[in-house]
């Protein structure tokens, strides 16, 4: 039990101690790859490429995987997300509140840009991060409202803007300062608002707010579905064969014992003990053959005779068999107590053969052979 909840250890810490400290303030400077409305680089390719990095390094701490193990597979398997699901993240969770609700059709634009900026002014020095700002900025595209919000005048919205002016005066912390950002300098924040307008012009009023349960709940959505459009992208042919189609944010399968986390990795990217790999990358000193004649596979263990012989295994056709031992958590667990019932990665096909005996050759050993088929 001890290895097993270290991995889990091991993911929380590396969370908290690790990426909490690369992400920290990524909301001040993420505004996405490009700017909205035109294909221009926002420059921070530096910084996600460190992240990126670091990312990957923490990942390869958490997994017991070779060192070739593809980027696609590290991500997946240890639960952690790339630089830009993660910032993108970060940035919807940096917005204090979003909220609509109708005028009625009597007022216009201009009423409706005044009692926003009133609602965002009081969430703003309602929210924890106000008890250390010294100032807090509001940004409109209207130039008249950002005009009068601090000034007196008469006119329309009187009494927002008055409470606006009352609201302004009574922070104790700092200055509240109005900045005018015009439509067409295609500010990420302002093409945000606008695009929110329209999509909120369409919808009823909702009877009640959001609880702070159901944003975290929507944020994570959003998350799980970037990740999720992100995998079907880059997910290895291996893992298409496995029906691994998923990328949860915690797998399960971290719970496994680490040194069988590291064969069912091993047999799920192709990057391990086995033959092809070790001609793949010309190991000149690794043992090919397992000590039943086949070369050694990813999926030889499940056709290995002595393997076979020493204990039954799980009853079922390969076709459906294969991608649950390999592709599941459950199936893995199953997988788990079949090899070590019978020994097979440890007396079978190990990785490093002991030294030959003085009795003579390894027992169980026959003519080598080309493929492993459930004819053999």
């Amino acid at each position: 039990m001890g290895m097993r909840s270290g991995i889990t250890t091991l993911c929380r810490n590396t969370e908290a101690c690790v990426l909490k400290r690369a992400y920290y303030g990524a909301e001040t400077w993420w505004p996405g790859r490009t700017q909205p409305g035109r294909v221009h680089p926002t420059k921070v390719e530096g910084h996600i490429n460190y992240l990126s990095k670091i990312t990957l390094e923490c990942a390869r701490a958490i997994l017991p995987a070779w060192r070739t193990t593809n980027t696609a597979t590290l991500y997946r398997e240890s639960g952690l997300r790339p630089p830009e699901i993660e910032l993108d993240d970060l940035a919807r969770a940096a917005a204090i509140c979003k909220g609509s609700f109708i005028l009625g059709k009597s007022k216009e634009v201009y009423n409706a840009e005044t009692v926003a900026a009133l609602e965002g002014l009081r969430a703003a020095t309602t929210s924890i991060e106000a008890r250390t700002a010294i100032d807090i900025w509001i940004c409109l595209d209207n130039i008249e409202v950002a005009a009068r919000l601090l000034s007196n005048s008469t006119g329309s919205s009187q009494e927002t803007f008055t409470t606006f002016r009352q609201l302004a005066s009574s922070w104790p912390n700092g200055t509240i300062r109005i900045r005018w950002i015009p439509g067409y300098k295609d500010v990420a924040g302002n093409e945000a608002a606008n695009k929110a307008v329209k999509t909120d012009a369409a919808l009823l009023q909702p009877e009640g707010a959001y609880s702070y349960a159901g944003l975290r709940r929507e944020t994570k959505g959003l998350r799980q579905k970037a990740i999720n459009k992100l995998w079907s992208t880059v997910i290895p042919q291996s893992y298409k064969e496995l029906e691994i189609l998923t990328s949860p944010k915690s797998p399960k399968e971290l719970a496994l014992p680490r040194s069988f986390l590291g064969r069912l990795l091993a047999i799920r990217s192709g990057h391990g003990d086995f033959a092809a790999y070790h001609e793949r990358f010309h190991y000149q000193d690794a043992h090919l053959i397992c000590r039943c004649g086949a070369r050694k596979s990813p999926l030889h263990f499940f056709f290995c005779h002595i393997a076979k012989r020493k204990h039954p295994q799980p009853k079922g056709k390969p076709a459906g068999l294969i991608p649950f031992l390999y592709g599941t958590y459950k199936g893995a667990e199953t997988l788990e107590k079949w090899t070590k019932s019978n020994g097979f990665f440890t007396n079978i096909c190990p990785q490093h053969y002991p030294l030959p005996s003085p009795m003579g050759p390894i027992p169980d050993y026959e003519t080598p052979r080309n493929n492993d088929n459930p004819a053999d």
